[in-house]
């Protein structure tokens, strides 16, 4: 049986990885990882504070490892921060690492040159998984969440809290993707089967901002507002 992690953002396609990894017999998930930022000590890219993280972690049952970055950080700085988290996995004996993409063919290609790399052992339980079966799925095994990020480009901010169910899926603007998987929307995971008890949290202010990304080899600029989850 092999030792795994898996890479918990803290929202519904990190949750659905580490459900479908709990049922294979292969695998013993035994910790989470997570990526912060150093500046402001949340979570890249779901914004949700490190104390949040922690009691997932708490109520889940599986310790949580911490990856540090800046929020500007390089590409050299990035991977030197996951080789250093890959090695002390591989220090405590797990040989697995767990994400939960679902389409980004570059992306996997590069998690898994560079997983390869480290001796590390990679997978994808998500990986071309239709989005609405996928989101089907998470509200059908009773997984709670709500949205806590999203683009302004697509989604208005009066979204921010609101629980991801079949009435949120159904109000999703034509084209836009019922997972968020073109970056509409990401969610914060707070209840399901891979909970002890539901995470604690209230929500608070709302908050602008940028981002210069690359889509489609073309850099753009991205607008975003997110909500403080505490």
């Amino acid at each position: 049986m092999n030792k795994a992690v898996v890479f918990w953002s803290g929202g519904k396609d990190s949750a659905m990885s580490l459900y479908k990894a709990g049922r294979d017999k292969n695998l013993h998930v035994t910790g989470l990882v997570t990526i912060f930022n150093y500046e402001d000590g949340k979570s890249s890219v779901h914004n949700l504070p490190e104390k949040i993280i922690e009691e997932q972690s708490t109520q889940i049952g599986i310790p949580l490892y911490k990856m540090w970055v800046k929020i500007a950080a390089t590409n050299t700085e990035y991977e030197e921060a996951l080789l250093k988290i890959y090695k002390n996995l591989k220090k405590e004996g797990i040989d697995t690492v767990i994400y939960g993409d679902l389409f980004l063919e570059d992306m996997k290609i590069y998690r898994e040159n560079f997983a390869k790399m480290a001796g590390m052992k990679i997978l994808f339980p998500l990986w071309k998984i239709d989005t609405k079966q996928l989101m089907e799925e998470f509200i059908k095994c009773g997984f709670k969440a709500i949205v806590c990020n999203v683009n302004r480009a697509i989604l208005n901010e009066n979204l921010l809290s609101r629980p991801i169910d079949q009435k949120f899926m159904d109000q999703m603007p034509l084209g836009g993707d019922p997972a968020g998987e073109n970056g509409e929307f990401h969610t914060f995971c707070f209840d399901g089967p891979i909970f002890q008890n539901a995470v604690n949290y209230h929500t608070g202010s709302k908050h602008f901002y940028s981002c210069d990304l690359y889509f489609d080899q073309q850099l753009s600029t991205r607008r975003f507002c997110y909500i403080d989850i505490v």
